[in-house]
């Protein structure tokens, strides 16, 4: 239990460092340290080696802090919040006892915080480390009392996302932004870089801007000049929001671009941003005018194109494809906007006919599709994408005329919408056939059709671009983003938002992030070939398909779908790539100081609304107050007892009386499952894996296609072989039935949900008779006949249970 007559972590009779420039690290080694064990505790399961800590804590002991600075750490520290699971063994966020809070009991702790949070805020783990390590050499730290980059990262990590839900990134990305438009971050990693490449200072140029800017704080100078790339716009938001110090930013052409100068007096920090950082020595002090070097010179040429040098903040909604995609996404929307328009609406309209199981859809892709929640498809998908997009509400009657077109109108329409954007583009990703957009050699896109003079219009105006020849093209162009890309782009990341809700504060999106879903279907654009029978099947919509580069996701019974849109939400809100294993569900992960979680590990629900809903907080996995990255599933040994645990899960939804989580850290990873009572068949208890589960009831749903789910004014035909009285049974009572004519040799069973008495002796049965090669499916209004019908089609070896909600 902590003393509370002991504080927290410090050095020193009083707390205190000496200053910088005057202290050395033999003196810091003679200074005494006194923690309790609780606040000691917390180090430990933060990851965070305490020692790192003391000696960061001293580089930043020269910052100064102002009431208005301190404020917004402080604000920032009190607002995070923790959400428990199930049974309250588990929390996703930053916890009471979390590190982050003892940090702040001391200025110079606070500092740390700040420090590092800004710094994962934009720079990648790499940057930010190195920028620490120069911090310490620039105080003459040896080598014998250096702590290892790995510790330096830990203490970063433990930061991580701190700023997340603050508008630091925001006001970073928008000061880096000025004067540098049409930049790219370079987070699309392919061989040929961009021409125009926003930079990345050394970090050794950032570590001596920020200790000058320290010696401003403490008033040692009245003010400092900063020249460099346009990442000099992070140390302006860290002038302005950390420390509270004036500011002001010019171009290369020396006219100011920004100041925070309300009134008389001149800034404290005046930033002088050129697109591209001097190339001239590290770092040149003059005076009090230091320049920043750009990295590359420091860390080789190849390092531009690398992920750990890209320098990104966070985009508003309302502007965030416009920051994202630049003047290209402004030339689209601009040029065609009744294409794009008819292109996202139509887009929704395939959706709803997945959803709604439509023949034209054959049973395999109807299998790709893990998300059913009405802002997923159809006119919810519509209006979704406008408020996660308010950019596009200039498109809202061109998406809505679309959307409620017929089927096979809209297939149309979208083939046609992306020859239009193609002609109007004519980029090389366009013209290159690799890319999918001629999945057969002799096979050109669908032409527009006929009937539409808009669309006569649009392809009037799209001919007149001059399409080159495309057989010794690339197949990308680093330079320009691709008008289909950028369309597909926000079409499939509309879709992994339909059910994301914030457990927080908003989070805003990474701009970085957009380049990394856009780098996403340029890849799935090269791996076309992989994908000719989908592409032959669906056409250019197998693009925003549920599927992987390989064209792969919902194939099996073994991939995990919905975990798919786990990583796409989290790179978006991160703008780091993710990378969690496959062979095991992952219920909760965390990327850059943000937690994505399943929702069923709050409370397990079958609703369409909630079947694999993500809820996204700052913070991390918090398990006995330790800290993880990731949940995964713990391994369920027999097929069997998992399929039994979703009988009995429709059965009763979320009222089991002794729902459980069940956690346990294992020697690679923390694992889960959740503990259901058996409600059927034998005694006991049975297990699965919560993305397991959310993934299963997610894919068991809209796989019967039936007219009166539709809400089709034409009648289902009926499918002879029963009687009247096998019927009207099936249809009210439920049962098991076996006819010639159905495949499975143990025939279908009916469990009818809603009749307690019924469900109970009806899962008693199927479950003594289920094998692990059955398949069972949720339905809700699909009518007897079509479920049959399905069933007699299914390629199983064991029974077929249709499930009424």
């Amino acid at each position: 239990m902590d003393n509370p007559n002991v504080g927290p972590l410090s050095a020193g009779s009083h707390g205190s460092f000496p200053q910088t420039g005057s202290w050395g690290m033999l003196d810091l080694a003679k200074l005494p340290v006194q923690a309790s064990i609780g606040v000691l505790s917390r180090y430990a399961a933060g990851r965070v080696n305490p020692y790192t800590v003391l000696v960061c804590g001293a580089l930043c002991n020269s910052f100064r802090l102002t009431a208005r600075g301190r404020a917004n750490i402080e604000t920032a520290v009190d607002s995070l919040k923790t959400v428990g699971a199930v049974g309250a063994t588990l929390e996703f966020g930053f916890g009471i006892e979390d590190l982050i809070r003892s940090m702040t009991k001391s200025e110079h702790g606070t500092v740390v915080l700040a420090l590092c949070a800004a710094l994962r805020e934009v720079y990648s783990i790499d940057v930010a480390t190195e920028v620490l390590l120069e911090m310490a050499r620039l105080t003459e730290v040896g080598e014998k009392w250096m702590p290892s980059s790995r510790e330096w990262k830990a203490m970063l990590n433990a930061c991580n996302g701190v700023l997340a839900a603050t508008p630091f990134g925001l006001r970073a990305e928008v000061l880096m932004q000025l004067g540098n438009d049409g930049q790219r971050l370079g987070a699309v990693q392919r061989l040929e870089a961009p021409q125009d490449l926003r930079d990345c200072s050394s970090p050794r140029s950032i570590a001596e801007a920020l200790f000058a800017m320290a010696a401003v704080s403490r008033k040692e100078m009245e003010a400092i000049t900063l020249i460099g790339g346009p990442d000099t716009g992070w140390l302006a938001a860290v002038a302005e929001w950390i420390l509270d110090l004036k500011v002001s930013i010019s171009n290369s052409d020396k006219e100011i671009i920004y100041t925070n100068i309300d009134g008389p007096g001149a800034a404290q920090i005046q930033v002088i941003s050129r697109r591209k950082a001097p190339k001239s020595q590290d770092v040149i002090v003059q005076g009090r005018t230091y320049v920043l070097k750009e990295i590359s010179e420091v860390l080789g040429r190849e390092t531009t194109s690398s992920i750990a040098t890209t320098v990104s903040g966070r985009v508003e909604w309302k502007t965030a494809l416009r920051s994202a995609f630049l003047l290209d996404f402004k030339r689209m929307i601009d040029s065609l906007p009744s294409t794009l328009g008819a292109l996202l609406g139509s887009a929704a309209r395939l959706y709803k006919g997945i959803a709604q199981a439509d023949k034209s859809f054959s049973l395999t892709y109807r299998n790709a599709c893990t998300t059913y929640c009405d802002s997923s498809f159809g006119s919810g998908f519509v209006g979704n994408m406008l408020s996660w997009f308010p950019e596009l509400k200039t498109l809202r009657e061109h998406m809505e005329k679309a959307a409620a077109k017929s089927l096979e109108k809209a297939k149309r329409d979208y083939e046609a919408s992306i020859f239009q954007l193609r002609q109007n583009c004519s980029c090389l990703a366009c013209q290159a056939p690799s890319n999918g957009f001629e999945p057969d050699a002799d096979v050109e896109m669908t032409p527009a059709p006929a009937s539409d003079d808009s669309d006569q219009e649009n392809i009037a105006e799209a001919n007149e671009v001059q399409e080159s020849s495309a057989s010794d093209i690339d197949d990308w162009d680093p330079d320009r983003y691709c008008a289909v890309i950028i369309a597909e782009t926000i079409i499939v990341l509309a879709r992994a938002l339909a059910n994301v809700s914030f457990a927080d504060s908003i989070i805003l999106p990474m701009r970085s992030g957009f380049e990394l879903a856009y780098g996403r279907q340029l890849t799935m654009r090269r791996s076309a070939q992989s994908g000719r029978s989908a592409l032959k099947e669906l056409g250019q919509f197998a693009f925003c398909m549920d599927f992987d580069a390989n064209f792969s996701f919902g194939m099996s019974d073994n991939d995990y779908g919905t975990g798919i849109r786990l990583d796409h939400v989290l790179e978006l809100f991160t703008g780091e790539q993710v990378h969690f294993p496959s062979d095991k569900g992952t219920s909760a992960a965390c990327s850059r100081g943000l937690c994505a979680y399943f929702q069923i590990l709050e409370g397990v629900s079958i609703s369409k609304s909630d079947i694999a809903s993500i809820r996204v907080i700052p913070g991390r996995i918090q398990y006995q107050q330790k800290s993880y990255t990731t949940l995964e599933d713990r391994h369920v040994v027999r097929d069997e007892e998992f399929e039994t645990t979703i009988t009995d899960l429709v059965h009763n939804g979320a009222a089991f009386p002794t729902l459980e989580l069940s956690v346990k850290e294992s020697s690679t990873a923390l694992e889960c499952l959740v503990r259901l009572p058996r409600l059927s068949g034998p005694e006991g208890t049975v297990v699965a894996g919560p993305a397991n589960l959310a993934d299963f009831i997610a894919a068991r749903r809209g796989l019967v296609c039936c007219n009166l789910k539709k809400g089709s004014r034409k009648l289902c035909p009926k499918l002879h072989g029963l009687t009247a009285e096998e019927r009207k049974q099936l249809n009210t009572e439920g049962g098991h039935i076996m006819k010639d004519w159905i495949k499975p040799e143990r025939g279908v069973w009916f469990i009818h949900i809603k009749d307690p008495l019924a469900a109970r002796v009806t899962l008693s049965h199927c479950t003594a008779q289920y094998t692990y090669r059955s398949r069972i499916f949720l339905v809700d209004g699909e009518c007897l006949d079509c479920c049959l019908r399905t069933a007699v089609i299914m390629e199983t070896l064991g029974s077929v249970y249709f499930l009424y909600l």
